[in-house]
C-alpha cells in the first residue's frame, strides 16, 4: 500500500491500536504522579523503560500485540 493515499491513515490506526493494547506499567517514572510508557511520533515509537532488559520486553509485547491485531483484521476480510 506504500504511495496510497490511505497508507498514513491506516499506519496510524493500526499504531493507536497497539499503543492503545500496550501495558502502562512498563515505562519509567518522572517524579511522583508522571509515568511515561510510550511515546509516537509519525511512523516512530520508542518505548522508554528503567532497566536494561525492560525495552527489548516492551518491544516484544508491542511486535506481539501488533502482530495479533494484524491477523485478527486480516480475518475479518
Amino acid at each position: 500500500m506504500q504511495g496510497n493515499p490511505l497508507s498514513c491513515s491506516l499506519l496510524n490506526t493500526v499504531i493507536d491500536k497497539c499503543l492503545k493494547s500496550l501495558d502502562d506499567s512498563l515505562g519509567v517514572n518522572l517524579g511522583k504522579d508522571l509515568r511515561i510508557s510510550k511515546f509516537a511520533f509519525a511512523d516512530s515509537v520508542a518505548l522508554p523503560a528503567e532497566r536494561r532488559t525492560s525495552p527489548e520486553k516492551a518491544a516484544s509485547k508491542f511486535r506481539q500485540i501488533c502482530v495479533t491485531l494484524c491477523e485478527s483484521q486480516q480475518e475479518q476480510m
